[in-house]
Formats: structure tokens, sequence, C-alpha cells
């Protein structure tokens, strides 16, 4: 099983990636090929869905808006599951303007399978 505190440290710079090539190969480590990314209406599946999907998070909340993610809770995990708080905190500091929690399915090789983020 994947050294669990290293691979969240990997999924919360993901978001925080400002280099596009960096952010791609984080992703292709961390993500099965036809992984699946859901939060709230937001569907992505396989790995050119999901590089868009954090693309797109990226630009609007820490390149536009001045945000960054980070950890905000401890991990939890059992067997092929883990679970983690994050927050969205101005870069400067400050409090919060978002939070969430993710629900991650990690296949036998580490990588994930599925996310839920609520």
């Amino acid at each position: 099983m994947v050294e669990v505190n290293e691979l969240i440290h990997k999924c919360i710079r993901m978001w925080n990636e400002p280099d596009p090539v960096v952010r791609r190969e984080l992703i292709t480590d961390l993500w099965e090929a036809d992984g699946l990314h859901y939060a709230g209406n937001i569907e992505a599946r396989g790995l050119e869905q999901i590089e868009q999907r954090v693309a797109n998070a990226y630009d609007k909340f820490v390149k536009q808006g001045g945000y960054q993610f980070i950890l905000s809770d401890t991990v939890r995990s059992l067997r092929d599951v883990v679970m983690y708080n994050w927050e969205m905190v101005p870069s400067g500091g400050g409090e919060a303007s978002a939070s969430g929690f993710v629900f991650l399915f990690i296949n036998k090789n580490g990588r994930v399978r599925l996310e839920y983020q609520l």
C-alpha cells in the first residue's frame, strides 16, 4: 500500500502547482489512467479530463484568485480508502474561504482510482 502522507501531500501540491508540466507529472503519478474524480456536478474521467479539471481550478482559485489549498485536518486511512479535509486560504494568510472533504479509493498499485470531493 502507498505511503498515505506522501500521497496526500502530492494531492495538495497538485492543486497548487503553477507549472503545467509538473502538474501533469503529479497527476500521472497519482492517478490510474481511467481514474474518476467527482466534485459536486463536476465529473472528470481519465488523466486528460482530470488534468483539465485541476488546471481550471488552479487558474480560477490559485492564479487569479490568490488562494492556496492546504491540508486542514488529520488524514485517515483504512485499507484502500483515504480521507482528508482541505481548506482554500488566501496565499498571504487569513481565514479559509472554502473547505471540503476528500474521499479517495486507492488501487493495489497505490494510485487513485476514484475521488469524491465533498
